[in-house]
């Protein structure tokens, strides 16, 4: 689904409904490499207790991924409100997905240090994630949501005089 915004193209992938689907899309989604993180990313609440924010502009912000350092994001709304600090944890054969910690991200979490997100990318610039809460020392699934690569902004012409 192809939605104009601004003048500009914007692609919007079409999730199917229902958690089940949405779970065997996760499965058959592939491990992102951390590098493809880079940029600003729309987030859409698909599933579960968590409205969906997107209205306001809700993100999630991925620095420039440096082999062997720790990466860390964090959640943007409104263009300016930064919150939900998290660092991203590399896939391994035991969990094969991306895994957002925000218990261990670069500031402290007093509401999100029990979230964990886990992603898989369904398509170029698409993914999907499942947020989990940590309860009594185990992970709980929450619901789904997914994210979206924001488009590059274009940088201004000089004005003719």
């Amino acid at each position: 689904m192809t939605l104009k915004k601004g003048g500009d193209d914007v692609k919007r992938y079409r999730f199917p409904r229902g958690s089940a689907a949405l779970r065997t899309l996760f499965e058959a989604g592939h491990i992102p490499e951390c590098a493809d993180f880079a940029g600003s990313w729309t987030v859409r609440m698909l599933t579960g207790p968590v409205p969906d924010f997107s209205w306001i502009g809700h993100c999630k912000d991925f620095p420039p991924y440096r082999d062997g350092s720790a990466f860390f994001g964090n959640n943007r709304a409104l263009g300016f409100v930064r919150f939900g600090w998290f660092r991203v944890l590399e896939s391994s054969p035991e969990s094969p997905f991306i895994t957002l910690d925000y218990a261990n991200g670069e500031r402290r979490n007093l509401v999100f240090g029990a979230m964990r997100d886990r992603l898989r990318v369904v398509e170029s610039g698409v993914m999907i994630g499942g947020y989990y809460f940590q309860k009594a020392g185990a992970l709980r699934f929450a619901g789904w949501f997914a994210l979206e690569r924001k488009p590059a902004r274009k940088a201004s012409s000089p004005t003719a005089r």
